[in-house]
């Protein structure tokens, strides 16, 4: 995992870093959700703090896997991605930390901007990190930064007051 465990001694985190053939994630895209099921019901994971973070193909499944399934995740990461910008109402009680690179010719800037400006006007907490000079590549130096870790772990899976909150609604219908 881009040797984040080994820079990290003291790294608090199970990690489980699914990988798959380019271009083919939304094909398995019941697949993971399953596996966060499975993840988040296991003795080792605490369900009040699941996170998702993920790198470029990996950043638009974080971006979608937080939007289908929002009450899971204490908070997401997701990593020159982009997203349904229009559906981004959906996360309004997640925190998002995404970063890009301002140089990024694979997934243009503009896609994680547009899903940290969508998030802020539906009033959820979403903030974006762009790295000068720094093309695809965004995840090198996110893995590397110790506070994007310590971010995470400042926060806990919100929960959904089923009388007064609306917010989730449709997920079962709408995934």
């Amino acid at each position: 995992f881009f040797g984040l465990t080994a820079e990290h001694a003291d790294f608090p985190f199970v990690t489980v870093a699914p990988q798959c053939h380019s271009e083919t994630w939304f094909d398995h895209f019941e697949t993971l959700k399953r596996l966060v099921a499975v993840i988040r019901a296991s003795e080792f994971a605490d369900p009040n703090r699941l996170y998702v973070i993920g790198a470029s193909m990996g950043g638009y499944a974080t971006w979608q896997l937080t939007m289908s399934m929002p009450e899971m995740f204490a908070a997401a990461v997701p990593i020159c991605g982009g997203g349904m910008y229009w559906d981004a109402g959906r996360l309004k009680h997640v925190p998002i930390w995404a970063f890009h690179g301002d140089s990024d010719k694979t997934v243009l800037t503009e896609e994680s901007v547009k899903m940290v400006n969508a998030v802020n006007k539906k009033g959820g907490d979403a903030k974006l990190t762009i790295y000068p000079e720094t093309g695809h590549d965004a995840w090198t130096a996110t893995y590397k930064n110790a506070d994007v870790f310590a971010w995470m772990l400042s926060h806990t899976r919100w929960q959904a007051n089923t009388e007064t909150d609306s917010g989730f609604a449709d997920a079962k219908r709408f995934g």
